[in-house]
């Protein structure tokens, strides 16, 4: 049985487990810890910091943003753009990124009714992180970005229409 797995928006609880958070160098070369990407959210209303529980505790965090700022990688009004995804160390290998993105698309759309894609960006030489997104659905239909450092895949998850 998969142990549970669930996402809430953040709130100042889940700062000091979120303080734990240290990835390895490998990784944080790909995402932002979850104290970084919180001081953009406090700077800008369209990010919304979200929390992945599991078994009742933060083990994961990435933002959602919507509106203008998302516009290098989508030119859809109606999508959500994922940001600065991690999972501390200790989940790791349990599925839980996995469950999370999983969950997402449901979550989306209670919290966001106007959403009618995921977007993403992720980098060529993350291979982890696009297996992930792709056991969660999302697709690549060729679109690609510089990054600070490389390509990114565009990855997109379409939705229900609003």
């Amino acid at each position: 049985m998969f142990a549970e797995v669930s996402l809430s928006f953040y709130s100042p609880e889940h700062s000091t487990a979120l303080s734990t958070f240290e990835l390895p160098k490998k990784q944080l070369q790909f995402t932002a810890l979850p104290l970084t990407a919180l001081q953009a959210c406090d700077e800008d209303e369209s990010r919304h910091p979200v929390v992945i529980m599991y078994q009742g505790k933060p083990a994961g965090f990435f933002v959602l943003h919507h509106g203008p700022g998302i516009s290098p990688f989508t030119e859809n009004p109606n999508a959500l753009f994922i940001r600065a995804l991690s999972v501390h160390p200790a989940y790791q290998g349990k599925r839980v990124a996995t469950r999370a993105m999983l969950a997402l698309p449901g979550f989306a759309s209670v919290h966001f009714p106007f959403c009618n894609e995921l977007v993403l960006a992720v980098n060529e030489k993350n291979f982890a992180a696009q297996q992930l997104y792709f056991k969660a659905g999302f697709q690549d239909k060729g679109q690609r970005r510089a990054g600070t450092i490389g390509i990114q895949y565009i990855l997109q998850l379409p939705l229900a229409s609003p």
